[in-house]
């Protein structure tokens, strides 16, 4: 597993076609997330895994009910209503 301690952030070139920034509302986490190649992302599930394992099968469960949603085509419950 490779440690890294840098933080992702915002890319310094801006997005073309788009008047604002697409993710000008993400919150730091969901930020740091976006950077992250798929193998960094694993390395973090398995850190997570060994340190909190409770917390590793909550996640896992949450992704795997949110993939069945997407696979089944139910749209997403309206927040609003």
């Amino acid at each position: 597993m490779t440690t890294s301690l840098s933080n992702h952030g915002r890319s310094a070139h801006p997005a073309d076609g788009f008047d604002e920034d697409p993710y000008g509302g993400d919150n730091p986490c969901e930020a740091r997330l976006r950077g992250l190649t798929r193998q960094q992302l694993a390395d973090r599930l398995t850190w997570l895994s060994w340190w909190s394992p409770g917390a590793f099968q909550a996640v896992m469960d949450y992704m795997e009910f949110v993939d069945n949603l997407a696979a089944d085509g139910d749209p997403v419950p309206d927040e609003a209503g």
